[in-house]
This record gives C-alpha cells, sequence and structure tokens, in this order.
C-alpha cells in the first residue's frame, strides 16, 4: 500500500536535514490506493530523487528564510494518487525555487549557450534535466547539482512516463511525476 511509504520518507527528511543544515517539514498525501510490486520501488526512488533535489537545491537555510520572511521549518508535500492506470507523484514546497540567473550562467560556464542567449522556462527545465549540465564541477564548489533531476530524468524515460516542473520564484517548485502502473 501506498500509505507503507511515509515512513521511509520522514528518515530520509530527518537525514537531508541534518546533511544540509536546514529544517524540512514533510506533508506526505496519499490514499489508500495499492499499487503493483513491481513498480513500488520505482516510486520509492522517484520520490526520494524529488527529496533530496528540494533539500539540496529549492529549500533555504532557516536563517535564509527568516530573512525572508518565511517560516524557519521549509514545507515540502508529497502527494500520491492512481488514476485510470497513471501514477502521479508530486513535490511542492517552499522553497526558493529555481534559480533562473545561476542556471543561465552555469551553462554559459560550460559552453552551452552563449551569453547573448535568454533561457526560457521549458529551456531551464531542459538544462536541470541534462546530463550534461546537472552534474557539479568538481573543481568548482559553487556549482549547481542537478543530479537528482537528472537521474529522474533517466529512471522516468525508461519508465515511459513523464516530467513536469512549475517553477515559481521564491515560492517554491511544483515537479510532478507521471508514471504508468
Amino acid at each position: 500500500k501506498v500509505s507503507n511509504m511515509e515512513p521511509i520518507f520522514e528518515v530520509l527528511v530527518d537525514s537531508l536535514s541534518t546533511q544540509y543544515e536546514k529544517q524540512i517539514g514533510l506533508e506526505f498525501v496519499c490514499g489508500d490506493e495499492k499499487i503493483s510490486a513491481h513498480i513500488f520501488d520505482e516510486v520509492v526512488i522517484i520520490i526520494e530523487s524529488l527529496i533530496s533535489d528540494a533539500a539540496k537545491n529549492s529549500i533555504e537555510l532557516p536563517e535564509d528564510r527568516e530573512r525572508l520572511g518565511k517560516p524557519a521549518v521549509a514545507k515540502v508535500t508529497i502527494s500520491l494518487s492512481l488514476n485510470d492506470g497513471i501514477i502521479r507523484i508530486a513535490l511542492t514546497d517552499d522553497g526558493r525555487g529555481f534559480s533562473k540567473k545561476a542556471i543561465r550562467n552555469q551553462a554559459i560556464a560550460l559552453g552551452l549557450i552563449d551569453v547573448e542567449t535568454r533561457l526560457t522556462l521549458d529551456e531551464i527545465t531542459y538544462f536541470v534535466m541534462a546530463e550534461e549540465f546537472s552534474r557539479p564541477i568538481l573543481a568548482e564548489s559553487s556549482t549547481l547539482d542537478y543530479s537528482d533531476l537528472a537521474e529522474l530524468h533517466q529512471q522516468t524515460r525508461r519508465l515511459c512516463g513523464l516530467i513536469s516542473i512549475d517553477h515559481r520564484r521564491q515560492i517554491g517548485n511544483g515537479i510532478y511525476v507521471d508514471v504508468p502502473e
């Protein structure tokens, strides 16, 4: 049952909160659906990737959140539903969202675009999920690390699923993954 997943994610959130020195609250919303055993483990991996990315990239440090007028404890909501054979996994958070400027600067540094290029929201989505972009440059600790989203993209493609991202600058992200059961 889907509801049996929640303790796994609470442990992950506690671990990531400690690792990144952030305060993260988790809300897990699901019905009492049962999903096939063969897809259960895949869904767990998808949710772990989503939570890891939010902790790493979207959620601010407690002092930064307070400076922005947000509660010190960030809110991450995972919702899971099953409808007509499609499993929808949604993560929403109240973090900073994607930094278009930082993503653009990293794409320029990697030689993927030139300095005159302006990125659309679709292009931002492409970059954060592209393997050649998403891995941090080891020599530069300031580079972005969207490796969790790149891995999620590969896994979702393998499962014949889709990902969509709702970029909400300074108010968080919404990332939606649909995979067939």
